[in-house]
């Protein structure tokens, strides 16, 4: 048999289409009719709009029908779109949904996601999730492997749960999203419910195992939008704090404080950001872990000033990034007050433009200091994109691949180099001078799914190989083989790891204040086991356990982490991990323990506690925070702050450090 080009692009083409089912299109429905927002859509302009049921499995059983009946329907209004869901349960008490608070742990809910790209690049897109409860998530993208949680953004939510399954009804107004002028707009849109009960997710496009629900290039299409706009073109929102800060080394000191964020809509698709005495108090406390390397530890950024838009200032090589929040407003972890800044972000046409201008006060030894980012990408084809990124940092002393993935297999390989010279001051810099290959390779064949399997999880092979650049030296590997694993359809996991690491310290580092790691040339092999239980349960767990050699010795590592959903309102979560590190020079046991406290009240009030201790640093810290939302788009924090040391002689009564915080942010459209 013989088998032409011609044949396989036309069974390419027949494999593509099967992504897509008729309809693919939604129109949205114009009413001026008042909608009572209370998840019932009860209203008949529900019954007049286009409904869509064409929802095909993703999992478990690919390619057939939704074994539940979900519609989706658009209306939209002059200040804002409208989406109906009916996610219909033939037994309604197997809908899974624990959680109330903002940000939910939505992969372990039922939930319907939303993903809109306005711009209808079907790169950029807004992703939206809620559950049975009302409880919301959203997400920047940026692209199919891309997105930002962190980022809140204003749009709401209310469900009603019955006898016939659950309801929604989700508003976003127009001035929470950035799109082209235009008498009739074209936007790309896909929705996804998963069903916790079943593992089943089904999607109304794109539903191919190949690609995540953010690859918004197999979206459907939104049509039927006529002459909207902005009808809002400013943004502010003020902000009013009390609180206060000590320390057991000195008084408390109490502060006040006023600033305020302006956000301007340039165009449809261009926002200039405006901020002056910003603050970043409601921000969640870090968490500390134990650092085993000789390099620094990343920790994310996640400040509102910085999120909208973030992916307009992203540029990484390796672990490395050209520009990281974290050096503007923060100094050895440290608080520094900002004067002002701005933001100039977005797209035009092809175009995506990242522009931006912090400038941060003196504090005790520490200079005023100006942060400037400018990036720019030019979008070519449908997926991949060209452009380059400046960063400047001034003050008065210093001036400043192939990715395949799919559900089969996942190949991606990469190359990248950092001068010795290169001095990125508003980046995350962990090493210089070295070229990095990257090679990783995932197998995850579909195997005995008769047995309860859903897929294997293989990995030949995949490493890191840093080369130090002037001498083309090997400086660090880093491999890691599984020659077993597997994902069953109940939702556990297993895996067996072999993991080979070559580090080659040209001076010796410290690891603790009594031991030192010599400089040398280090083998290390070890190997490790994983399994977790579904975390949609009342009670779930996972584990890792790591053996085998640590530089001069050996070490062994147990990673846990223990979930319990009490209730809808309270739910708990423990992670400790442990190491037993055994060297010539001296043993060491490191332990690390972080719990998280979660109480919603509603879906607009909650409140959370952190504590964590990390021997190593002889630390221990407290995180409470409370979050009130009295109308989407305003929010009111509470944050009180504890930690200790020396903690041999621990006083609970001397906290090495004490701050709390009450902040009111409150939001205008004009």
């Amino acid at each position: 048999m013989r088998f032409t080009l011609t044949g396989a692009l036309v069974l390419l083409a027949l494999v593509l289409s099967a992504q897509h089912s008729t309809p693919d299109t939604v129109k949205a429905f114009f009413t001026t009719e008042k909608i009572e927002f209370d998840g019932k859509l009860s209203e008949e302009v529900w019954n007049q709009a286009q409904h869509i049921s064409n929802f095909t499995q993703r999992e478990l059983d690919f390619g057939q029908p939704s074994s539940e009946q979900t519609e989706v329907a658009v209306i939209y209004t002059k200040l804002g779109i409208y989406i109906g869901v009916w996610a219909y349960q033939k037994d309604p008490k197997s809908v899974i949904s624990k959680f109330l608070q903002r940000d939910f742990d939505f992969e372990s809910d039922d939930n319907f996601k939303i993903i809109i790209s306005p711009f209808n690049d079907r790169r950029n897109g807004y992703e939206f999730i809620i559950n049975p409860l009302g409880a919301r998530a959203d997400l920047l993208v940026s692209s199919a492997e891309d997105s930002n949680i962190d980022w809140n953004g204003v749009w709401d939510t209310k469900t009603t749960i019955t006898d016939a399954g659950w309801f929604a009804e989700i508003v976003i107004p127009f001035t929470s999203l950035k799109f082209k002028k235009s008498d009739h707009h074209i936007w790309a849109i896909n929705f996804e419910r998963n069903i916790r009960s079943k593992n089943e997710q089904v999607r109304w496009q794109g539903w191919s195992r190949d690609f995540s629900f953010e690859s918004i290039v197999n979206a459907g299409t939104l049509a039927g939008m006529e002459n909207i706009g902005y009808s809002k073109k400013f943004e502010l929102k003020p902000y009013g704090l009390a609180g206060y800060a000590g320390n057991n080394a000195s008084k408390t000191d109490y502060t006040n404080k006023v600033g305020a964020d302006l956000n301007v809509n340039i165009t449809p698709t261009l926002k200039l950001n405006l901020t002056t005495n910003t603050d970043f108090a409601q921000v969640e406390a870090d968490r500390i872990p134990v650092n085993l390397t000789r390099f620094s530890i990343f920790l994310s950024g996640e400040r509102e000033f910085f999120l909208e838009g973030y992916q307009n200032y992203e540029f990484s090589f390796g672990n490395n990034r050209a520009f990281y929040t974290r050096t503007i407003g923060l100094e050895n972890r440290q608080p520094v007050p900002v004067i002002a800044g701005v933001r100039l972000f977005g797209k035009e046409k092809k175009s995506n433009i990242g522009f931006l201008s912090i400038q941060t006060a003196d504090k005790d030894t520490i200079p005023s200091t100006n942060h400037t980012v400018f990036r720019y990408r030019h979008d070519i084809g449908k997926q991949s994109n060209v452009g380059f990124i400046t960063t400047s940092k001034i003050s008065e002393d210093k001036h400043n691949f192939v990715d395949y993935p799919n559900d089969l297999m996942d190949i991606f390989a990469s190359i990248s180099e950092v001068s010795n010279d290169f001095n990125a001051e508003s980046g995350f810099i962990n090493r210089k001078n070295y070229r990095l290959y990257t090679w990783f390779f995932r197998f995850t064949p579909r195997w005995f799914t008769n047995l309860g399997v859903r897929k294997m999880n293989f990995r030949p092979w995949g490493f890191n190989y840093y080369q130090t650049l002037n001498t083309g030296e090997l400086e660090s590997f880093n491999n890691e083989s599984r020659p077993f694993g597997f994902f069953l359809k109940s939702g556990e996991y297993f895996e067996y790891n072999l993991l080979q690491q070559y580090d080659r310290p040209d001076e010796d580092f410290d690891f603790t204040a009594e031991i030192i790691i010599p400089a040398g040339k280090y083998w290390m092999y070890r190997q490790e086991l994983q399994f977790g239980t579904f975390q949609g349960r009342r009670l779930w767990m996972s584990a890792a356990y790591q053996w085998g050699g640590y530089y001069t010795g050996h070490i062994r590592t147990l990673e846990t982490e223990l979930g319990v959903n009490l209730s809808k309102h309270f739910n708990l979560s423990t992670e400790y991990i442990f190491n037993s590190i055994r060297l010539p020079q001296g043993n060491v046991d490191t332990h690390e323990l972080a719990q998280f406290i979660n109480y919603a009240f509603t879906t607009k009030l909650s409140i959370a506690y952190f504590v964590q201790w990390n021997s190593v640093a002889d630390y221990l810290a407290g995180n409470f925070r409370l979050h009130w939302i009295p109308k989407v788009g305003t929010d009111f924090y509470l944050v009180f702050n504890q930690s200790y040391d020396e903690l041999e002689m621990l006083d609970l009564r001397a906290p090495r450090t004490n701050t709390g915080v009450a902040k009111l942010v409150w939001r205008f459209v004009f």
